[in-house]
């Protein structure tokens, strides 16, 4: 009778180590996936014009979905201070973070006509949470943003939307976000702060904005911006 040969230990175990990765792997994909289908719901009627299929590819090769809009602003006496400013946007957002985006997946809406887009980024800090969604240092948050690009039968596949600034990855930020708890994941409508090595810089169009809120664009430095969002979360 021949002698049965075994594994080492260290090899079996190796094994089922790699099988329960890759299975986590492909469950963790298989998430991304469905959310980021959920999230196409959010742009379902307001994203206009043909579909890519009708649209002809730039000198570039590149197709464009991006959608221009006129922005209107109101003409108003009152005057909108930094701080006022501040606490509008505190008080109407669910979850203020500083965070560095680390991977972007970006899809065509239902009707093929612009394209948005899933951002992880890595939580470095909490200012607010009233959100039912758990957010704390280190974690990996999903937020979604209109614009982005893909690639779509060898073709690069892109949309920006007018006031929007898109983020770059493995760029730290400062973030006002509305949580979806639905697709357990946070939305942005562009409000923030980049922060930058050498100064935050405004997210937001300054077109409508007063003196007061374009000087502060452009002298505002970490420190005095952490203090004016410390502050305005307080109240």
């Amino acid at each position: 009778m021949k002698p049965v040969r075994r594994l080492p230990v260290c090899l079996l175990l190796f094994a089922a180590a790699w099988c329960l990765a890759s299975a986590q792997s492909d469950r963790a994909a298989q998430q991304r996936q469905e959310r980021l289908a959920k999230h196409a719901e959010l742009f379902k009627s307001s994203s206009i014009g043909p579909p890519l299929e009708q649209r002809k590819p730039n000198a570039k090769g590149e197709i464009d979905l991006s959608q221009h809009w006129i922005l209107d602003y109101a003409v108003s006496e009152e005057v909108i201070t930094p701080d006022r400013m501040f606490a509008a946007w505190a008080a109407h957002s669910d979850v203020i973070v500083e965070g560095t985006a680390e991977q972007r997946y970006s899809a065509l809406t239902q009707r093929r006509n612009f394209v948005y887009s899933d951002w992880e980024f890595r939580v470095s800090r909490v200012f607010k949470n009233t959100s039912s969604l758990p957010v704390a240092q280190g974690d990996l948050i999903t937020l979604v943003q209109a614009g982005g690009q893909l690639t779509i039968d060898g073709r690069t596949v892109f949309a920006h939307l007018t006031g929007v600034t898109e983020y770059k990855l493995n760029q730290s930020y400062l973030l006002y976000l509305q949580a979806l708890p639905e697709s357990q994941s946070f939305r942005s409508y562009g409000q923030g702060f980049e922060l930058d090595p050498r100064g935050p810089k405004c997210m937001f169009d300054d077109d409508g904005l007063g003196p007061q809120l374009k000087a502060l664009c452009k002298s505002l430095s970490y420190a005095a911006l952490v203090s004016a969002v410390e502050k305005s979360v307080a109240k």
